[in-house]
């Protein structure tokens, strides 16, 4: 991982307990697909894996899954009730 300082601050630090929720784009994919095992999305090749890194830093990194070709008001819509639990 990367290690940069920014003031005083270290880049890694963790300053509050709130988790990360990493959406992908167009065409993205989440991480329960099998192509995310062997292409990160967030980071493209398995050893430059973001997501991975960062959980062994210590965050709580949630990347979701939504549908690729959805609209934007449906991936909203798919994102919330993933977070918040129930279905569409």
């Amino acid at each position: 991982m990367y290690k940069q300082i920014i003031g005083k601050r270290d880049l890694l630090e963790k300053t509050s307990d709130y988790p990360f929720i990493v959406v992908h784009g167009f065409l993205g994919y989440g991480e329960e697909t099998l192509f995310s095992k062997v292409f990160p999305y967030f980071g493209f090749r398995p050893d430059r894996n973001v997501i991975k890194a960062a959980r062994k830093a210590g965050f709580e990194v949630y990347q979701p899954s939504l549908g690729p070709f959805n609209s934007m008001w449906d991936r909203a819509c798919e994102l919330y009730a993933q977070i918040v639990g129930g279905s569409l």
